[in-house]
């Protein structure tokens, strides 16, 4: 790297450290970037040669094989894999442990999480933005995104609850027919769900579906859940190979401590032989996933007294839909496996997302590992009336009625827990008034929610973050409109971790524009001290 350039580091290959580069990239002459991952690319020889055996076999055959290989844990609903490893989840340090009322995940892999990420997507809300001068440049940033991001979906009565929405890029997708004729109820009783504060659209997904010169657009296998053998879901490990000439990848690199000085930062680095070493840059952007961000932020602020930080949460619950109307047994294997139906809804002045899945390969997956193999065709036969009419849904609260994490450092032992924070406003009151509400209108939607929401562990969401969110006031973990970490100079976060709250609705997309505003202020910075 030249010595008259800016040197900026960006700690973390993920939906955001890629959004937080992509400003960067018009500035060459004056600007180099360093992306630093701590773990590599899970496309592996092994990985490749699993998506080109899913690709040419027929669709009856790929389901056939992925059963094969994709070993599930055996719990009703099974974590997601990666082409049926569960090395995207790998721990790399053991200085970390958390108590058994949370759950989450965390990733070192090159491109994080979006590499098993449900690729859900929505836009911005006047309350995500609430009391903060930086409307404008979102309403841009959602601009720039949408030519490097692929999202496919219909612009509904969702988006216009929405100030800041998404401009769809991709042709819609292949949804189930229990989805088109839910949509197809709530228009005909518009005005009813209208009066009743009950939003429905078809899902908003990160899915390119337009054929190109690559031939990645998605075939609607349905098999999105297991790992996606077209490469069709947005995964940021497809982008940092498009800019891979135009910036330093720094893999298998362990970021362990971060040093301002005056006026440069000191990154002591682990590398994958454990061999430790220093790297120096004008500026620092943290975008390693809240739980790591929030690591690094902690051994930061020691030295100010600082030794714990909230994460704040979306609650999340399961439960299942009745629908009416039963699936259609050729479209199980011809549609998208991912979220069909978004539904929003207001239960006392709070928004809730709600997200339905298609449930053939869940119920059949649940068979499967559960019961006999020569009772599984009986089964599915005999109880076809009922598996054919079920879907999946999952519901997400906001933060201010959601339990929130607490991670604690200790500095003498060089030691993080993450534990559960209580919020006295959450309360199972909202689930029983937001069944009420689907029931009361059950007719009109013609299905229904079976009584049964299972709370999920906090955290389990992965629909966290707001933890050093931006203040106008100058305080110790808090972050500046521009990103800037308080009280630091020259070291940003850029992650969910800076986010003004965390909503009921998909955090990612909202998230990566906001990473893309505040490296557009660090460019102003920058040629404002030129």
């Amino acid at each position: 790297m030249s010595k008259d350039k800016i040197k900026i580091a960006i700690i973390g290959a993920g939906p955001c450290g890629t959004a937080a580069a992509i400003p960067f990239l018009s500035y060459k002459d004056k600007i180099d970037v360093s992306i630093i991952s701590s773990g590599e690319s899970l496309y592996t020889d092994e990985i490749v040669s699993i998506q080109e055996n899913i690709r040419n076999r027929d669709r009856k055959s790929q389901h056939e094989y992925i059963e094969s290989i994709n070993h599930l844990s055996k719990t009703l609903i099974p974590k997601k894999l990666f082409f049926g490893s569960n090395k995207v989840y790998k721990e790399i340090e053991d200085n970390l442990t958390k108590s058994s009322e949370v759950n989450y995940d965390i990733s070192h892999s090159l491109g994080g999480l979006s590499n098993v990420w449900g690729a859900t997507v929505t836009g911005i809300s006047d309350n995500d933005l609430a009391n903060f001068d930086y409307n404008n440049d979102i309403s841009l940033q959602f601009q720039i995104l949408t030519k490097l991001f692929p999202i496919s979906g219909y612009k509904d009565k969702i988006d216009s609850k929405n100030s800041y929405n998404i401009n769809y890029n991709s042709i819609p997708l292949k949804y189930c027919f229990q989805a088109h004729k839910l949509v197809d109820q709530y228009n005909k009783y518009y005005e009813i769900f209208e009066k009743n504060k009950l939003r429905i659209g078809y899902s908003k997904l990160a899915v390119n579906t337009n054929k190109g010169l690559n031939d990645n657009a998605c075939d609607n296998s349905g098999l999105e859940m297991f790992g996606c053998h077209k490469n069709s879901i947005f995964n940021s490990i497809f982008f940092l190979k498009n800019i891979q000439n135009e910036i330093n990848l720094i893999e298998n690199t362990l970021i362990e401590d971060i040093t301002p000085e005056k006026e440069s930062v000191i990154l002591s680095c682990k590398t994958k032989d454990n061999c430790i070493t220093q790297l120096k840059f004008d500026y620092v952007i943290i975008a390693a996933g809240t739980i790591n961000t929030s690591k690094l932020i902690l051994k930061l602020l020691n030295k100010y007294n600082k030794n714990s930080l909230i994460i704040k949460d979306s609650q999340k619950y399961f439960f299942l839909y009745f629908s009416f109307f039963k699936s259609k047994k050729e479209e199980e294997k011809n549609i998208v496996g991912l979220s069909q139906i978004f539904m929003q809804t207001e239960i006392e002045s709070h928004t809730f997302q709600l997200q339905l899945y298609h449930s053939s390969l869940f119920i059949r997956n649940a068979i499967n590992r559960f019961i006999p193999r020569y009772l599984t065709n009986f089964l599915e036969n005999t109880l076809s009336f009922v598996f054919r009419r079920i879907m999946i849904g999952v519901v997400y609260f906001p933060e201010e009625i959601s339990n929130h994490m607490k991670i604690v450092y200790d500095c003498n032992n060089k030691f993080f827990r993450v534990e559960k924070l209580v919020n006295e406003k959450f309360s199972n009151r909202y689930i029983f008034k937001l069944y009420v509400k689907l029931i009361k209108l059950a007719i009109k939607i013609r299905g229904f929610p079976l009584p049964f929401f299972l709370k999920s562990q906090t955290g389990v969401s992965q629909h966290f973050g707001s933890t050093v969110p931006p203040s106008k006031s100058f305080l110790i973990g808090k972050t500046s409109e521009d990103g800037k970490l308080y009280p630091l100079k020259n070291v940003y976060v850029s992650d969910s971790s800076s986010l003004n709250r965390i909503s009921s609705t998909p955090p990612t997309y909202i998230a990566m524009s906001n990473a893309l505003r505040i490296s557009n202020n660090i460019i102003k910075e920058i040629m404002h001290n030129v």
